[in-house]
């Protein structure tokens, strides 16, 4: 009897050993956890080694489920981007091979330190999936699964309109292209789908497709350009015609204004003329605005110029002092694109000065001279 009770408390203490043995260290956390098909998302993987201490050769690997965008680390600008950033600077390093991404690194013995993983532009239809995520701690062993796997809840779409594609950060006044995608309730490309589509934005501004009505062609997908003009954060929405709840947008679009570059005449005189080149960097303006300033803030002259390669005005100032010039750019639906201005001094010519120093002798001679030909009469 005793040796049996023995016998049964070694091997509870095996059966212990062996399921804490049976799984990784660290928990992995996923941010957004729930989403819609067909829309490209943004996530972000948290690595955590809590308690546990990750010696030289331990790895992490976290498998992407077969029916979502598969991970790259070759474009940065593509669906699926995968990058790796470490908390509390662990040593790491990673590589991406098929939906597998792979993660080698230590913690030089530190609590809860690790690391994140960003996985961008990625989409997938509707369903729960589980991000299968192991680890292993050190050269020896092999990878585990960790305790709670990171889960995404992929919810159907009801019927939407994707719009993506045009760039995250552009010019006021530069041309960009985008897609509208047609996505059904199963969070698929509805290949089918032949409604018209309206457009739509936050700037006022903006140079927008007309309505488009899709057709079998188009297979539920069509490409479309625009401009957007008015600095700060912009969206472009497409909407149903006969439908408004199918809709949708792209947001957080960064439109900055063109810069601008001024090359002046040096060391202008008054009288000179004065040249203003201007260069801009955005691509669609074709007319700009001067306007001269005098020393005292009054506008001397207002130009329009029309652009060749640059912007050129010139202008003779008249007085010396700071003067300054302000410009305008504008496309050639006369929305303005952005604004610039610089200053220049314009000093007094010194044949002017010499002049200026002989004149008041020359007058004091000639009213001597005429006061001496009156006292002579």
């Amino acid at each position: 009897m005793k040796s049996t009770s023995i016998i049964t408390i070694a091997m509870l203490i095996l059966m212990a050993g062996a399921g804490s043995a049976a799984s990784g260290d660290g928990t992995m956390k996923v941010n957004p956890s729930s989403v819609t098909a067909g829309i490209d998302n943004d996530f972000i993987f948290t690595f955590n080694n809590q308690a546990h201490t990750f010696s030289p050769g331990s790895q992490a690997t976290i498998t992407v489920p077969s029916s979502w965008t598969a991970p790259q680390e070759t474009d940065s600008n593509g669906n699926g981007y995968v990058s790796v950033t470490a908390i509390g600077a662990p040593t790491f390093s990673y590589s991406v091979s098929g939906q597998t991404i792979t993660v080698n690194f230590e913690t030089n013995k530190d609590k809860n330190k690790g690391f994140t993983i960003s996985y961008k532009k990625a989409t997938a239809p509707s369903g729960s999936y589980k991000f299968t995520t192991k680890t292993k701690n050190g050269y020896s062993g092999s990878l585990k699964n960790i305790n709670t796997q990171p889960t995404i809840k992929v919810s159907p779409a009801s019927g939407i309109l994707v719009v993506s594609g045009f760039a995250s950060t552009t010019l006021a006044g530069n041309i960009g292209s985008f897609t509208v995608k047609a996505i059904d309730a199963n969070g698929n490309i509805a290949v089918g789908y032949t409604g018209k589509v309206h457009f739509t934005s936050s700037d006022k501004m903006a140079e927008l497709p007309e309505d488009h009505k899709f057709n079998t062609k188009d297979n539920g997908i069509h490409t479309f350009s625009a401009k957007l003009k008015t600095a700060g954060t912009q969206w472009i929405k497409a909407t149903d015609r006969a439908k408004s709840s199918i809709t949708g947008s792209q947001t957080d679009i960064q439109v900055k204004m063109p810069e601008y570059t001024h090359t002046l005449t040096p060391s202008p005189k008054v009288g000179d003329s004065v040249k203003d080149t201007v260069t801009s960097t955005s691509t669609s303006g074709n007319k700009m605005q001067f306007k001269w300033l005098r020393p005292n803030g009054q506008t001397a002259r207002t130009k329009y110029v029309t652009r060749s390669t640059n912007y050129i005005d010139s202008f003779k100032p008249d007085i010396e002092g700071s003067w300054g010039i302000n410009v305008k750019e504008f496309d050639n639906k006369g929305a303005q694109l952005g604004t610039s201005s610089t200053s220049f001094s314009a000093t007094v010519n010194p044949e002017f000065g010499k002049l200026g120093a002989v004149l008041p002798l020359f007058a004091v001679s000639f009213i001597f001279m005429n006061f001496r030909k009156r006292f002579n009469k």
